[in-house]
Parts: structure tokens; sequence; C-alpha cells
């Protein structure tokens, strides 16, 4: 707006001139009384002319000005309201679609007149250690409304290395679930084999790490906390599918679940997972799954985890009815050798793992 009150008052003071330019002029003409009558009429015309073109010009820069200011007015409202519209849904990503992820930085960067963008720094949480992860970001803009999947998508592309998923960006181990009544020896299936990775830890000591547990059957909360291990953190309940012998379900990473709630612990970090879930977490994920832009989430084939994560809540509304299809755990590696043993386990798969350092406590 100010460059708008410059340019009317640039406006007046020409204006102002130009007045006074005429009233000097007009009483020079009077004084000449006896001019040359055919040069009077000239310099008449030609200030008519000059009128006649100026005024219109003024006019229509003047009211592209102002349209010009208020569109920008318009616009910044509109990206402000953009702004915390994306920064919602980034929080309700990070809540229900990205396996055992917080993040610790948030802000703008790409900043534009007509887009943006909300930039996430995250990290996985190792049993108290918080091992840095791939970026998020979340577009957003006038000229472009929804958000693109591709942009935020957890493992966007992943590749496959010996029978393991890795980010395609930093190369990082992706934690995989499985779908136990899948018959993963079809001709049709090309994804990962299911794995047993829990036991392989043998020959590396003093060190955390994180598993994607894949149950047998799917499992209530109660039997969950009764069946793990108290020396393992349970980080993330994974819902798992509907479509449990669905081939483009198996080849799905867009996995919906809910982070374990946290608190303030003895090691001195904040917002550390329990390990535990509350009713009213529970209530706030069925929430966000069922208010989820549907266009935000990407098929596999015939396959949608969106539609067949609404189907979940519906039938598991609350946590009490809920039942979950696997869990993501971090702890010593020491203390996953028997769990690939449990008659509950179907499959193990590593995701990060990081040193025990002398000067930071696990949790567990």
């Amino acid at each position: 707006m100010k460059y708008i009150l410059a340019y009317l008052v640039l406006s007046a003071i020409i204006f102002g001139i130009y007045w006074l330019v005429k009233k000097i002029v007009k009483h020079f003409r009077k004084s000449r009384a006896d001019a040359d009558l055919e040069r009077n009429f000239k310099q008449v015309a030609r200030k008519a002319r000059m009128k006649r073109i100026f005024l219109p010009v003024y006019l229509t820069l003047t009211a592209l000005v102002v349209i010009f200011g208020i569109v920008m007015q318009l616009n910044s409202a509109q990206m402000e309201k953009l702004y915390f519209k994306t920064s919602n849904q980034a929080d309700a990503f990070v809540d229900i679609q990205a396996p055992n992820v917080g993040y610790n930085n948030a802000y703008i960067n790409d900043y534009g007149v007509f887009s943006s963008n909300v930039h996430l720094d995250t990290y996985k949480n190792l049993d108290g250690y918080h091992v840095a992860f791939k970026p998020l970001d979340f577009p957003f803009g006038t000229l472009s409304m929804y958000m693109s999947h591709e942009d935020y998508d957890m493992y966007a592309s992943p590749h496959i290395v010996n029978n393991g998923y890795y980010t395609q960006n930093n190369n990082q181990k992706i934690a995989s679930f499985f779908q136990p009544k899948v018959n993963f020896k079809s001709k049709d299936y090309y994804g990962l084999q299911p794995t047993h990775e829990a036991s392989t830890f043998k020959n590396q000591p003093n060190e955390l790490a994180e598993i994607a547990v894949t149950f047998k059957k799917p499992l209530t909360y109660a039997q969950i906390q009764a069946l793990v291990p108290k020396n393992l953190l349970i980080n993330w309940y994974w819902i798992g599918y509907s479509e449990s012998k669905n081939l483009d379900a198996a080849y799905n990473l867009d996995y919906f679940g809910l982070n374990s709630d946290s608190k303030t612990v003895d090691n001195g970090n904040t917002d550390q997972l329990t390990g535990k879930l509350s009713a009213a977490s529970y209530k706030e994920f069925v929430k966000n799954v069922k208010n989820w832009p549907t266009e935000q989430t990407l098929s596999t084939g015939e396959f949608n985890p969106l539609k067949d994560a609404r189907k979940q809540v519906e039938k598991y509304p609350n946590l009490a009815s809920a039942k979950f299809s696997g869990i993501i755990l971090t702890g010593q590696t020491k203390n996953f050798g028997t769990l690939d043993s449990k008659t509950w386990v179907f499959a193990t798969n590593v995701g990060l793992t990081t040193p025990i350092v002398p000067y930071v406590k696990p949790l567990k």
C-alpha cells in the first residue's frame, strides 16, 4: 500500500505544478495581447490535445495501480490462510502417515509471492536417540491449491537392495511391514520377501535399532502391551490393511498409524515416546484419517491406502476396539535376539540403526 500512496502523492504534486505553470502562462498571454493570434491558437490546440492524451493515460495507470494493490492484498491474505492450512496438514501427515518420524524444525523456504513451501527437518526416534531422517516439503500457493503427494511422500520411489527398501535420495533403510496372507510366491509379486532381521544383530553390539514388526494376526492394544518385551520401546502402531490378500496393497508403503504418546523423561530429552497410547490420541488419529484429502494419497494399482485406512477406523472407532497389524520397536540390538521366535511375530524388518554413545542413556 505504501507504493500506492507514494504514487498518489506524486500525482498530486505533478498536477500542482501543471496548474501553476498554466496560471503563469495565462498571465503571460494577457500581457501580450497583441501576440500573433495564429500562434496562440496553435498553442491552445496543442495543449488541448495533450490534455486529451494525458488524462486517460493517467486515469488508466491509477486504476491499474489501485487494482494491483487490491489483488496483492487479497493474495497476501490467501497465502496466509494457505500457510496455516498447510502447516496443519503437515502436522496431520506426521501424526498419521510417518512411521516413527518426528520433526524439530518447521519453517517456510522457497518463499514467493504466489507460492511457498513448509519445510520439516525430521528425525527417527531410536530408543531416545534422535537420528536425522529425510526432510519433508509441503508446497502451497494461490495458483496451486493442493499439495502434490510426490513432494512429501515418505518413501518416494524407493529402491530395493538385498531384499530391503531404501530411500531414493539418502539411501536410508526403510523399516517395512508385510501382509501375512499374501502369496509371496506368486509370479505377479515382485516386492520384498518376508524378513526376520531381528535375529541378525549378534555381530552388532552397542547399537540401537529400529525394527518394523508384522503380527501374524491383528492384535488389540492390550495384547500388544502384554506381549512386547519390556526392554523394547513401542514407537509406532500400524493399523494394517483390510485387504489382506491384495498384491497391490503388499507393494504399498503408504502406512497409516500413529506414534505412541510422549513425555519428558529422566535423560533430559523432552517429548520422548512412552510406548503407550491414550484414548484421546487414537481419537485424534481417527479424525485426521477421515479429514485427510483424498487427492493427496496415491493408489497402487486398484488399491488406495487412504480409503482402506478409513475402512479400518470406521470398523475400529476407538482405542478399546482397535486392532493393529504391526508396530515399530526400537531399543538396544542385544534386546532383539529372541523377537523372531515369538509366536505372534510374522516378520521383522530393520530400519535405521545408530551407535550407543556413553553420554546419552537409552530409554530402555
